[in-house]
């Protein structure tokens, strides 16, 4: 039992009602483990217990890895975590806003430890979902403040930029928001093929006749839709795509 005091489906939890997802991960590891060293396991174990407990949704059993792997990428990478040892964490003290219970008071160890990179093999993250195989691919990536607002506001689909490249997506998708975008992207579905532009063209075409193209950002690759319906027409055009085949572990689009 953690110091937090999680009570079942608690009204001020902020993550009530929906799956967990590195967001939501971020918070309670924060919440739960600011100051402290501690094993991944017993890490994950518990933010779900704490979620769970507090009304949250568990994501499927595949997806469980990957959200606590992205969670604790995003914090190293913005110095609110530090991979001391292989499987050990630990969670430095910040403030965080929307805290639900008491706030922890929790002595963090002063001892310098050798940071030992468990997550950073490899330095992009992994998109949510991945399909098929092929030189070429198609990537599908999202802003993280458009789904939470349309989280908020009730709806199922926010805008989504689908664009296409001859070589690595996810070094394509960082080029951009490194220049581009205010926020990091969230990749969603990566589509590896050794036909591209004909992908694009399907995908683009669909969703501009179904009049979800968004006319008022640059460029034509922007439409007001959502991973599962990429998905979805993916698999209409494609039935083997069914099948997903992450290279590490995938989760749930949008999550």
């Amino acid at each position: 039992m953690s110091d937090f005091d999680a009570k079942p489906d608690d009204a001020n939890y902020p993550y009530k009602g929906i799956p967990l997802t590195g967001t939501s991960a971020q918070f309670l590891i924060r919440k739960l483990f600011a100051g402290k060293l501690v094993e991944r396991q017993i890490l994950a174990d518990e933010v779900m217990r704490v979620h769970l407990a507090s009304g949250g949704l568990k994501p499927s059993a595949q997806n469980v890895s990957a959200v606590f792997k992205n969670a604790l990428y995003d914090m190293k990478e913005s110095g609110a975590a530090e991979n001391t040892a292989v499987g050990y964490w630990r969670i430095h003290q910040s403030p965080l806003a929307g805290d639900i219970g008491q706030t922890e008071s929790v002595e963090s160890s002063s001892t310098s430890q050798t940071s030992s990179p468990e997550l950073i093999a490899s330095p992009e993250p992994a998109a949510d979902v991945e399909v098929g195989t092929g030189p070429g691919a198609i990537y599908v990536y999202y802003l993280p403040t458009y789904r939470l607002r349309a989280q908020e506001q009730g709806e199922k689909a926010w805008p989504c930029k689908i664009g296409r490249t001859d070589s690595d997506p996810l070094s394509r998708v960082l080029s951009q928001a490194a220049t581009a975008l205010p926020e990091r992207p969230r990749i969603a579905i990566i589509i590896r093929t050794a036909y591209p532009s004909a992908w694009e063209t399907a995908l683009h075409g669909v969703l501009t006749l179904r009049g979800l193209q968004i006319d008022s950002v640059p460029g034509v690759e922007w439409f007001l839709t959502s991973p599962e319906e990429i998905l979805e027409l993916v698999r209409a055009f494609d039935p083997k795509m069914s099948n997903h085949s992450p290279g590490n572990d995938a989760v749930t689009p949008g999550a």
